[in-house]
């Protein structure tokens, strides 16, 4: 069993969680430190968050959502970023649970949410959680349309 909750903070175990993904050659939790810790992204502006996926105090996924930067004006585009779960851990709901939690929270603030990602895996998680690819936007390849609630 998990928990996920939101956090203002660094997540406990966030450093352990960054190698993990390093020995897997993702290097997403190792930015989400840098970025936090030199303030330049603390999923702090208005509508967005950060979650963080526990199985017995152990931190096993997180994710977060900011606002796109890449969107256009007015498109008020929320960004799916530094989704991640441990190996252990796939394949046992955390990360659509997580993705569930962004999308909750981001149809009351955001008329979209992006995702852009390369790795075929999550390309397909992305497709299979109802996000349509799209092609030719800068640094987008997945959009979810939502209807604010």
């Amino acid at each position: 069993m998990f928990a996920i909750t939101t956090t203002t903070a660094l997540p406990d175990g966030i450093d352990a969680l960054a190698l993990a993904a390093a020995d897997e050659g993702f290097g997403m939790i190792r930015h989400l430190i840098g970025e936090f810790r030199d303030a330049g992204n603390m999923f702090d502006q208005p509508g967005e968050a950060l979650w963080e996926a526990r199985a017995g105090g152990r931190l096993i996924g997180v994710c977060g959502l900011n606002r796109d930067p890449y969107a256009a004006p007015l498109e008020n585009a929320g960004r799916v970023r530094r989704l991640y779960v441990s190996q252990p851990w796939r394949r046992r709901g955390v990360a659509t649970a997580l993705l569930e939690r962004v999308i909750g929270h981001a149809r009351g603030e955001f008329s979209m949410l992006t995702v852009f990602t390369t790795d075929p895996a999550a390309a397909g998680f992305y497709g299979a959680c109802g996000f349509e690819r799209v092609t030719g936007v800068t640094k987008r390849s997945f959009v979810m349309r939502l209807h604010v609630i």
